[in-house]
């Protein structure tokens, strides 16, 4: 196999009437990037990237668009890798993110062995994330879908999978 053929995009469509993106095994996602203007002149930007190796394609997004592409088993996976490649709140706001004011207050209730749980707005990633807290603030504009072929025309995405040797 050449390089042109490793190069060469192998999504495709199921079908007209399951417009689902499928990766072939045996392939693994290098790249993905968004052009979010059509003009010429404006430049892609990289969207974030997880390969699992299989499953589905997610697109993972906020208020501003399109920021993350996962291929993951489920939804439950992709949005836990989502979580994960998140950046965590810091230490100082940790009493928020239980609905305290202060530390003090928080630090009373744990005392009680009244074990509060997170507010809305607020997750565990599941295997800490990016940060001390482990704990995640999830804006309410935060989505995640499957990755739909209008996907790509709507928000100019890109992707380049590669052939694995």
């Amino acid at each position: 196999m050449d390089e042109q053929e490793k190069a060469k995009i192998v999504v495709r469509a199921l079908s007209d009437r399951n417009p689902r993106l499928n990766i072939k095994d045996g392939t693994s996602i290098t790249m993905a990037w968004t052009q979010k203007w059509k003009e010429p002149w404006c430049d892609a930007s990289p969207l974030k990237l997880h390969d699992d190796g299989f499953g589905p394609l997610w697109l993972f997004g906020e208020e501003y668009g399109p920021m993350m592409v996962i291929r993951a088993g489920s939804f439950e996976d992709a949005w836990g890798i989502m979580l994960d490649e998140s950046n965590c709140i810091p230490l100082n706001e940790v009493p928020e993110a239980y609905g305290f004011s202060t530390q003090a207050e928080l630090d009373a209730e744990v005392e009680k062995e009244a074990w509060p749980d997170l507010v809305d707005g607020y997750e565990y990633a599941p295997s800490g994330g990016f940060g001390e807290s482990g704990i995640v603030s999830v804006s309410y504009n935060t989505w995640m879908h499957e990755l739909k072929l209008e996907d790509l025309e709507r928000h100019c995405i890109g992707i380049r999978v590669e052939v694995d040797e």
